[in-house]
């Protein structure tokens, strides 16, 4: 079984340094969702302090699959 969430979220107030923002969703947001079970992951600005999470997740070992 696999399937894909997508997760979105805004800030309350434009970042005032867009790329501390974007380190800290790869140092917080990217391994809390590998360790979740996140076989992929891409993160994408949607907007001004807006971003998406798009996660693939798959169980390999579920046995309907074989």
């Amino acid at each position: 079984m696999a399937y894909a969430t997508i997760s979105t979220w805004k800030l309350n107030e434009t970042p005032k340094d867009e790329d501390a923002m974007w380190q800290a969703m790869q140092d917080q947001y990217v391994p809390m969702n590998l360790a979740l079970g996140s076989t992929r992951m891409m993160i994408v600005q949607t907007g001004e302090g807006e971003s998406a999470i798009i996660q693939h997740l798959s169980r390999s070992g579920d046995p309907r699959r074989r």
